[in-house]
């Protein structure tokens, strides 16, 4: 259906306008769409396009790219009346009208090992889409908004979102019935928190999941603390105690995946990425079916994982000839894994990890850490030190 609209005073018109307010789009349920790639997103993820308003002078040809219903309506718009309506200064010559779209928790289809990202009380449409845009990279399985502040139609989500309120589950429910939920579902509740203890990257997150953040000013509230599986925190190394929400939902989403994909099969056929500490790795299959290794953090993963067998196994070797050894070697076991200990809770434990990350995929803490470079350290001792007071036989005593 076509139809061309010639006056800024046209009702459709004072309507798309007053699209721009939360209550007008609750009113309506309804919502404005600007740009060609978000209004692909839409018509490929199912949203009922209503109306859609062009700018033939702006767009050309480009209106056939668009195979939606036979009941939207196509409205031709002059360029006045186009840079009258839209809110983005530059939105390449579409704008749209969508039914919004309400997706019950009940109606949620998750896989077995689900990731989800739980946003509670974001008050700010940039943070709100910068988040789902993460979410979208990360391929999170569901995204519940708890309390929302920020309309997630406005538009400001969208353009900050690139999009992605159409590319992911998004479901908008109240805390304590997403709490019951969660339960339900037999699914983890890690909470970040500025008042936890624990780092984020000492959980586990080898199971069903959900990552909870809160407003950069209000954090999160006290019924997620009261039922988190695990409280984590991001180590601040600098003068101030937080990141910004978006930036912090980022760095712990993506460790969850680092953690996945260390404990998941490779599947022919499918790119895996796994990026311990600052080093990529990567298994991946080429175009011509063969896989190839990336070579970086994996190596020295091993390399590590290997000096670590091999001092062991001297050590208990050496301390079975020679029992008085076992004081000495106590000591230097002692000594390297404070030592050693220190030097690794600076960096975050990276170099706990990789050590042992390539042989046992799952939590470490203190404790750990200090045994495994405690061991490493007697085997360096036993290795490279040889004790001066054996002296070798005198030619002359023969």
């Amino acid at each position: 259906m076509q139809e061309t609209i010639t006056s800024t005073h046209n009702p459709k018109i004072r309507t798309i306008i007053g699209l721009q307010k939360p209550k007008e789009r609750k009113a309506a349920g309804v919502f404005v769409i600007e740009g060609i790639r978000e209004l692909k997103q839409a018509i490929n993820a199912g949203f009922q396009i209503d109306e859609i308003y062009y700018c033939r002078e702006i767009i050309g040809d480009k209106l056939s790219e668009f195979p939606v219903s036979e009941q939207t309506r196509y409205i031709e718009i002059s360029k006045r009346i186009f840079e009258h309506i839209a809110y983005r200064e530059s939105t390449e010559g579409f704008i749209a009208v969508s039914k919004t779209r309400e997706l019950s928790l009940d109606d949620v289809v998750l896989p077995t090992n689900p990731l989800v990202l739980i946003i509670e009380g974001i008050e700010k449409p940039g943070n709100l889409g910068a988040i789902l845009r993460t979410a979208d990279a990360a391929n999170v399985d569901l995204i519940v908004i708890c309390n929302g502040i920020t309309d997630l139609y406005n538009p400001n989500v969208i353009r900050s979102s690139l999009g992605c309120i159409f590319t992911r589950q998004i479901a908008m429910q109240d805390t304590i019935t997403t709490i019951k939920w969660l339960k339900e579902k037999k699914i983890n509740i890690i909470v970040t928190s500025l008042l936890a203890t624990e780092s984020y990257h000492q959980v586990n997150y080898n199971e069903p999941t959900s990552i909870v953040m809160g407003s950069e000013s209000a954090g999160i509230s006290d019924q997620w603390l009261e039922a988190a599986t695990h409280k984590i925190i991001i180590p601040m190394l600098g003068k101030v105690d937080s990141m910004n929400v978006s930036a912090s939902a980022a760095i712990v989403v993506f460790d969850q995946l680092i953690k996945i994909a260390a404990v998941s099969a490779l599947v022919p056929g499918q790119p895996f990425h796994f990026i311990p500490g600052f080093v990529d790795f990567s298994i991946i299959q080429n175009n011509k079916g063969a896989m190839s290794l990336g070579i970086g953090s994996m190596t020295v993963m091993i390399i590590l994982s290997s000096i670590l067998a091999i001092a062991l196994a001297v050590a208990l070797y050496r301390v079975r000839k020679n029992p008085s050894r076992l004081l000495k070697i106590s000591l230097v076991f002692i000594i390297g894994g404070a030592i050693g200990n220190i030097i690794d809770r600076v960096f975050l434990g990276y170099v706990r990890d990789m050590i042992l990350f390539s042989f046992f995929p799952f939590d470490f803490n203190v404790a750990d850490s200090f045994v495994c470079i405690g061991a490493v350290m007697i085997g360096l001792y036993l290795l490279f030190y040889w004790d001066k007071s054996k002296k070798k036989p005198d030619k002359s005593d023969e």
